[in-house]
């Protein structure tokens, strides 16, 4: 019965992220700016989306990185992970220190975490005040590009969640990602009740179903006309769930297939063929509750083997940084030549292909020098931390460069952003980001 009620809730939480406005708006007087930043910020608290949506402007990139955060932020406060935008640098501070075995010394470490939120308000034509979500983004990382506010912009440029025209393929996996999630959670309050293990592949849906609440629970919203639009993944029949969070997270438990019949199974390699339930993507649900869209094409083991190669080139971006800043300290403070960047710091550099992408590792070169920092002074230069020094462009030859402004075809698909390709940049301080690919 305790796990049937988690379940229930479980449930009821996933489901309000697609109550869009489906509540009643709370009471408050929309004509006080100040009223409804506080109305907003008690939703939140209280984790009602639907409450703190209901105060959003009706921004569609918005809403979108809403509902794909929800989905993604299981259990770690999603609802101030979604809509209470934070940039928090925080500040470590040495304390005292107590003796150790064997003669050592253990320090304290205090760490201030500064939230710098901050929520931004536009006025709406009837006089009334609204939270602008994407602005509230920029404004609370600033100087720092704000990674939800870009991604809010991709999503605003497709077609808006709806129903997709006659004959067309649905291009939201949202909201079967939501469903999936509901389905798993069923799965594992299911194992709760009989010692970690999952139910017989032959049966699973039967055995789930006193778990399930709502109206054709097996029955992916995009796909309404179907019996039954999942299926389990069959090599996972009546096995015992790993207690370890990271092996339950590369575990697919649960594919939107297609089709009518109940009780519907897969293998992973079936998701190698799958035909796209929504436009470029299918959706699957892991053993640690999570979901998520997948290109087609693609299975979970492609997605880690990009997020290794990925891993290998950022290391590699940061050997670059670290490399460029001992050159200048041997060089009056000055940072490689445009021309010969590559060749001043071959020797500072170890390990195979060090100028090389994983992706391409025939490659002369992967990486671009910033031609307005080439050979300039690390003295003269402020802010390293907002200036790019190499970008990743793809094969290349050595010695390459590039101008401030250009962008570059995505090469990288990685687990935090699977539905965008990416290309990584390294800033003259050495930290290395992502940087969503040209559209084509």
């Amino acid at each position: 019965m305790r796990a049937m009620t988690l379940a229930l809730l479980v449930f009821l939480l996933a489901s309000s992220v697609a109550l869009w406005s489906a509540d009643a708006p709370p009471k408050v007087d929309r004509h006080d700016a100040a009223a409804v930043a506080r109305a907003y910020a008690a939703a939140v608290k209280a984790g009602d989306t639907a409450a703190a949506t209901a105060l959003m402007t009706d921004d569609p990139g918005a809403r979108q990185v809403v509902a794909m955060m929800g989905q993604r932020q299981q259990r770690v406060m999603p609802t101030e992970t979604m809509l209470l935008p934070t940039y928090m640098p925080s500040q470590v501070e040495v304390g005292a220190a107590t003796p150790g075995d064997k003669g050592a010394q253990v320090f304290d470490l205090h760490r201030t975490i500064d939230t710098h939120t901050k929520l931004v308000l536009v006025p709406q034509p009837d006089g009334t005040w609204l939270v602008d979500l994407r602005a509230s983004f920029v404004a609370s990382t600033a100087p720092q590009p704000s990674p939800y506010a870009a991604m809010m912009d991709r999503l605003a440029s497709r077609p808006t969640i709806g129903p997709a025209p006659p004959g067309a393929p649905e291009q939201r996996p949202w909201e079967c990602v939501q469903k999936l999630q509901q389905l798993t959670q069923a799965l594992l309050a299911y194992a709760e009740e009989h010692d970690d293990r999952l139910p017989l592949a032959a049966v699973w849906q039967d055995a789930i179903t006193p778990y399930m609440e709502g109206d054709k629970p097996f029955v992916c919203p995009s796909h309404p006309t179907e019996e039954c639009s999942y299926a389990f993944n069959a090599t996972l029949s009546e096995k015992t769930l790993p207690g370890d969070w990271q092996q339950r997270q590369e575990m697919i438990l649960l594919a939107c297939t297609g089709g009518d019949n109940p009780n519907a199974v897969f293998t992973p390699a079936d998701l190698k063929t799958l035909k796209g339930r929504h436009g470029a993507y299918n959706a699957v649900a892991f053993a640690n509750g999570n979901a998520m869209a997948l290109p087609v094409g693609m299975t979970w083991d492609d997605i880690m083997a990009a997020q290794k190669s990925a891993g290998v080139c950022m290391d590699r971006l940061r050997s670059l940084v670290k490399a460029a800043r001992t050159f200048a300290k041997d060089h009056d403070s000055r940072l490689p030549a445009a021309a010969t960047w590559c060749d001043d710091l071959q020797p500072l550099l170890t390990g195979e292909s060090p100028f090389t992408c994983p992706d391409s590792p025939k490659a002369d070169c992967c990486y671009a020098i910033n031609r307005a920092l080439a050979g300039k002074s690390l003295k003269e230069l402020i802010n390293h931390r907002k200036l790019v020094l190499f970008t990743e462009v793809g094969p290349t030859t050595r010695n390459a460069v590039f101008d401030a402004g250009q962008t570059f075809p995505g090469r990288h698909r990685v687990q935090w952003q699977v539905e965008q390709l990416i290309y990584f940049e390294a800033h003259l301080n050495g930290a290395v980001q992502p940087v969503p690919a040209r559209q084509p």
